[in-house]
């Protein structure tokens, strides 16, 4: 579990922003939301002064007296259908089918394509290979093209692998850092020329008794060219461990997103080279402890993204960089991974209980129940939809709070697009 001495102290709203359809179906909101969603409270109107001081009743304004300019819905279907179609995703299929090179011999051409399913007739088999690294691996990236994969690890560097004799090309290393670096998490840049890093920089020569560990200084990303190994460029912004990095284009341009224990979703705006940096912003929260993970929505655009964030996820919006929707809590710690998945076959519905909240908004320790045998399809929904997997970890409950009374779980949701 991450360590509870740092990341930004949790804000409790005022009011629960929580809708009974909120697992279903996330809400049109403003431009001015700020991810708060109770009734926002309505400032006193001042009285108007009667013309001539003493001489008569001021009339008190009202609320009808004032003009509220219309403001654009954040979600108009009409518009997010046509940058879906403008700007259509390329996840689902860049490494659906992948055919080998032609060879003389027909027999032996092949083809391989994506994996549906693991069961006795498709069994999955080791493959005799040595991908080590001198200490922990913490994280790996496929290149878009599917021949690369990199595995980053708290030895500071980053190994590159050939996917098909599984050797290794290169190590890259910032051998111009003076501190200790321990990467985390990375992604390739569409053309995979370079290769994006981040995780946590420590400090050799000052010890956080905290942290048990080196004092953390604040966290760079670093672009490293994969042919050359060079350090490219620094992004600087975030204060503590870099969790998430992830590269997508918007609208024709440029972005990296990501992720931070400081409590941050930060977007970096870049060039065409991807690796000069325009500029940089932070998604407007104020509440958010632990940022983890983020998942572009299907069939957007790249507009909208989900972000696993303390025990809860958050929809998001990458154009305005604000907050859409907050659902409800879904376990009782942290949920720390989120993935928009395609279905093979459409699940049964089992109904999870929700996390209880205390009084202070902090989840309260659920008491393990048998789970309901009875189960059924999932009910109709009223709009497109996507199916979207959270992992997650329940408190220390019980035997001195060494185990959690709750088994720690993955939850498969839906989520419902609006359609007016």
């Amino acid at each position: 579990k991450p360590k509870a001495t740092r990341g930004r102290k949790k804000a409790v709203p005022s009011a629960s922003n929580l809708s009974d359809a909120a697992e279903d179906e996330f809400d049109i909101l403003d431009d001015d939301d700020d991810g708060d969603f109770g009734e926002k409270k309505k400032a006193k109107a001042k009285p108007r002064k009667a013309a001539g001081a003493g001489k008569g009743k001021a009339r008190q304004m009202t609320f009808d007296d004032i003009e509220i300019p219309a403001k654009e819905p954040i979600f108009d279907p009409n518009q997010i259908a046509e940058l879906a179609k403008q700007y259509p995703d390329s996840y689902w299929s860049e490494l659906a089918a992948v055919k080998s090179e032609p060879s003389d011999d027909a027999d032996s051409s092949t083809e391989t394509t994506r994996i549906d399913f693991i069961d006795e007739e498709h069994p999955l088999e080791l493959i005799s290979t040595n991908m080590t690294d001198q200490m922990a691996l913490t994280g790996m990236a496929l290149s878009p093209d599917g021949t690369m994969l990199a595995t980053f690890g708290s030895s500071g560097s980053v190994r590159v692998w050939d996917t098909d004799t599984f050797e290794c090309l290169t190590t890259l290393r910032d051998a111009s850092e003076a501190n200790i670096d321990e990467f985390f998490v990375g992604q390739f840049t569409p053309n995979s020329e370079y290769i994006i890093v981040g995780g946590k920089l420590k400090d050799r020569k000052r010890w956080s008794e905290a942290d048990e560990d080196n004092h953390i200084l604040p966290c760079p990303l670093k672009v490293f060219n994969v042919l050359t190994g060079q350090v490219v460029a620094r992004l600087e912004g975030h204060s503590e461990e870099i969790l998430c990095v992830k590269s997508v284009v918007y609208k024709g341009e440029n972005y990296f997103v990501t992720t931070s224990q400081d409590g941050y979703i930060r977007r970096w705006h870049m060039d065409s080279s991807w690796i000069v940096l325009l500029g940089t912003d932070e998604v407007e929260d104020g509440v958010t402890c632990m940022a983890f993970t983020v998942s572009f929505v299907p069939n957007t655009g790249n507009r909208f993204f989900v972000a696993s964030t303390d025990d809860h996820v958050t929809l998001m919006d990458l154009e305005r960089c604000k907050i859409v929707q907050r659902f409800d809590p879904i376990y009782s710690s942290y949920c720390d991974c989120g993935k928009f998945i395609e279905l093979v076959e459409e699940p049964e519905f089992q109904a999870r209980k929700p996390v209880k909240l205390d009084d202070d908004g902090d989840a309260e320790p659920m008491v393990a129940e048998p789970a309901e045998a009875t189960s059924s399809a999932l009910p109709t929904p009223t709009g497109p939809y996507a199916y979207f997997v959270t992992r997650g970890v329940e408190l220390l409950d019980a035997e001195d709070n060494t185990v959690s009374s709750r088994p720690n779980t993955c939850t498969l949701h839906r989520l419902v697009y609006p359609t007016d």
